[in-house]
């Protein structure tokens, strides 16, 4: 055999090892392909947790539409894609193999009123301006007066003292006895009183047992029912709550 000649030994080792690198290569391209494919497009999106937004809309935040090609979903992509929107606190997205994808998201909701430079700023539990507007059209929140804010517009968050601590006692509060609140008034820098819609007032005192307070709140005016309308009001800083009826 000439000193350039591939002996038969090296010539049968080659050809696996070539096959090999063309199908890996295969598989590669072929992978790409169907993960870029609208053939694989046939996964359902399953929301959690929405209560404001819709699920289109929460479509159109994450970047995605339905039905869903899973294999070209990056779950910490669209997590951060939607915690980057105002509207969601928190989002969890995950893969549910072989058709769903799996989204659970914490909305951020208004929690009460107050006014500012710019107009009446809507703030969730932690004080976070979610809108703003001139007028208000339908008051769904309790609003906090005695106070104002100062130039905060969308996206700030207010830090004064008396925000907090109102907004620390709404957010004890359960949704049923919320919507019988309409205002939380500062009668000073450290006061709270309480307006319910039925014209009662609610003397809170100052900002110390906000979890012991909201509690004494929610069993009074749920043990006091259609009665409330005859409330002038009731103090709930002290141990043994206090009512008063009107004449």
């Amino acid at each position: 055999m000439g000193a350039g000649a591939i002996s038969p030994k090296r010539r049968f080792r080659f050809w696996p090892l070539l096959l090999l690198g063309l199908l890996f290569c295969f598989l590669g391209f072929g992978g790409l392909w169907l993960s870029g494919s609208s053939w694989l497009a046939l996964g359902h999106v399953e929301v959690e947790g929405l209560q404001e937004l819709s699920k289109e809309e929460l479509l159109v935040i994450a970047g995605i539409g339905e039905p869903v090609n899973l294999l070209r979903v990056r779950p910490e992509l669209l997590q951060h894609r939607l915690e980057q929107d105002l509207r969601i606190r928190r989002a969890e997205v995950e893969r549910k193999f072989p058709w769903n994808l799996r989204i659970a998201v914490e909305e951020r909701r208004p929690l009460a009123y107050v006014t500012a430079a710019y107009g009446i700023l809507a703030i969730d539990r932690d004080g976070t301006v979610l809108n703003v507007q001139r007028y208000l059209k339908d008051m769904r929140w309790p609003f906090i007066t005695g106070i104002s804010a100062g130039q905060e517009y969308i996206g700030d968050k207010l830090s004064q003292p008396q925000v907090i601590m109102a907004l620390q006692f709404l957010d004890r509060l359960d949704a049923k006895t919320l919507e019988k609140v309409s205002e939380v008034h500062f009668v000073t820098s450290e006061k709270m009183q309480l307006y319910l819609l039925s014209g009662a007032k609610v003397r809170l005192g100052d900002g110390t047992k906000m979890t012991e307070k909201a509690q004494k709140v929610q069993e009074l005016v749920e043990q006091l029912g259609d009665k409330l309308e005859r409330v002038d009001y009731f103090d709930v800083s002290f141990a043994t709550p206090v009512i008063k009826f009107k004449p």
